[in-house]
């Protein structure tokens, strides 16, 4: 196993990490085609990887499983606050923990520097309502393409939370059967333009103190080109600010859309017809281990995914 020999991690298949590191000094930090297993809790922030400083971080085809951290910490296998970019590709995450913020990762850059998320899934991270957001990004330019959120669960948001971009582009993303205590995807801060667009949303669930989303903040968020399916409770929490919902497929009755504060009038929903559509590539992962060995067998590959895209006429 090679493991980050002068900030570069290469073609490594399998890591039994006994502690974490701080990568802060580390101008750039490269990993690409690892396996991090951990099975034990770290009592830091970041069960993997620590990047402070000025670090500069790029990971791709890069499995994280069973990362933890206690106490608290944050960020199960990723903490990233840095005053540089941060650039993920071709990630799956399985069973990370974290009783803090982050459950697979927490993510920080100056509004100046870009936080980049392509193909990208993490499942089954966190087995109890603990925790809080399944992915934390907060500040920094939020791109946002291809990611699989899928059967996570934690007390506060159980998808992604979003803090303070000064852009976000959220789009061609999956969420699907992630639980939560009160959100589950989670828009909080200023910010300039803020997009959610071309994603599914299905099945979640989440008690009724909040909605399945919920937004916080001045200006508006968008919502156009969705699949919400099949969603416990309310969909829309606004606590502040404005939520523009349009040409989204949405099954709730319109007197369970909104809780608490969400002004209807702002909703500008809904075409009707029925539209077979293609709707995008995904980042589809597999990952086992040979415990007896410590050898990881995994594969990375995209595949179609072919889905019904329901407008409803306004």
């Amino acid at each position: 196993m090679y493991f980050l020999f002068q900030g570069v991690c290469s073609c490594c298949p399998f890591s039994s990490i006994s502690a974490g590191r701080s990568y802060s000094t580390v101008t750039d930090l490269i990993i690409n085609d690892c396996a991090f297993f951990r099975f034990e809790e770290f009592s830091s922030h970041g069960g993997v990887i620590y990047a402070t400083g000025n670090c500069r971080l790029n990971i791709t085809k890069t499995m994280f499983v069973r990362c933890m951290v206690s106490g608290t910490a944050w960020g199960g296998a990723i903490y990233f606050s840095s005053s540089e970019s941060c650039y993920m590709s071709s990630i799956c995450a399985f069973g990370c923990s974290c009783p803090n913020d982050g459950i697979f990762c927490y993510l920080y850059a100056p509004i100046s520097k870009d936080l980049d998320l392509t193909y990208i899934s993490v499942t089954s991270c966190s087995e109890k309502r603990v925790g809080l957001f399944g992915l934390r990004i907060d500040y920094g330019n939020q791109n946002i393409q291809y990611l699989n959120s899928t059967n996570n669960r934690n007390m506060n948001t159980a998808g992604i939370h979003f803090e303070y971009p000064y852009t976000l582009v959220c789009s061609y993303c999956s969420f699907v059967d992630n639980d939560s205590t009160y959100i589950n995807i989670q828009f909080y801060g200023t910010g300039n333009s803020r997009l959610f667009t071309k994603c599914n949303v299905v099945n979640s669930t989440q008690d009724d103190s909040y909605g399945c989303f919920y937004i916080s903040g001045s200006g508006t968020y968008v919502i156009t080109y969705s699949v919400i399916f099949n969603n416990a409770y309310y969909l829309f929490y606004v606590n502040s600010g404005g939520l523009t919902v349009s040409s989204c497929c949405i099954d709730h009755q319109l007197s369970q859309l909104s809780y608490g504060s969400l002004v209807t009038q702002s909703l500008s929903m809904f075409k009707t017809q029925l539209i077979d559509y293609l709707f995008f590539a995904t980042f589809y992962c597999e990952g086992k281990a040979n415990l007896a060995t410590s050898l990881p067998h995994y594969c990375f590959y995209s595949s179609m995914i072919t889905i019904f895209f329901i407008i409803l006429e306004q």
